[in-house]
């Protein structure tokens, strides 16, 4: 099983095909089993990368507030990019990951090569009460969502520095949705698509759809 070992933590993570790669972050609670099937299809193009962050799947979970903060996520992103020996690379965000991805790319803009975020949270966020966890939830698990709720987070003012070709899809009944407009209106080479219907989870089959033509148009 591929794991990397990043200063004192273990990453779980799982590569699948051949070609540019892109790397798979999963949503808050999920992990690469939640990814497989975005794996699966990318990977009939791209070599997919799909990683458990801290805290997620098969990768440790540390009962470190700090240990989660997103500069240390990210990090944590460029340490498994540099293990692979990879120049430059796609990332893919869903939902809450869509902040590391929108941290990897200001804190390592020459590795990412396109950007793309999945009903991403916003990019602003203040210490709040974390929702309900289901009751079958681990103690590691409601420790993550709660950190998660905890944690600070703010780069509206520093979105205008990411340079690279940024795709933004969200559902039209998402309340992320605001979110997304803003992220769009900051980051100039970026194209929002809003899904008419569609809440926060809008489905493999679409996402992988519209990211596919997307990359295929910005490389041609």
């Amino acid at each position: 099983m591929p794991y990397l070992n990043v200063g004192s933590l273990r990453l779980y993570f799982e590569v699948e095909g051949t070609g540019h790669p892109i790397l798979l972050l999963p949503p808050l609670s999920q992990g690469h089993i939640f990814l497989r099937p975005f794996a699966k299809g990318f990977a009939k193009k791209y070599t997919a990368i799909s990683l458990d962050p801290i805290g997620h799947g098969l990768s440790d979970k540390p009962k470190d507030e700090k240990q989660y903060s997103y500069e240390n996520l990210a990090d944590h992103c460029y340490g498994l990019i540099q293990h692979m020996e990879i120049n430059r690379h796609h990332i893919l965000g869903m939902s809450w990951s869509g902040r590391i991805a929108l941290t990897y790319a200001l804190r390592h803009q020459e590795k990412a090569r396109a950007l793309v975020l999945i009903g991403s949270s916003g990019p602003k966020h203040q210490p709040a009460s974390p929702p309900k966890t289901p009751a079958d939830a681990s103690d590691e698990e409601r420790f993550v969502v709660e950190t998660v709720w905890k944690t600070p987070y703010n780069v509206t003012k520093d979105l205008g520095k990411i340079q690279t070709p940024t795709l933004i899809l969200i559902g039209d009944q998402d309340p992320r949705l605001e979110a997304a407009r803003l992220i769009h209106a900051n980051i100039p080479r970026s194209t929002l698509t809003i899904f008419k219907g569609l809440g926060h989870e809008i489905g493999a089959e679409i996402c992988l759809k519209n990211v596919l033509g997307w990359l295929k148009e910005l490389t041609e």
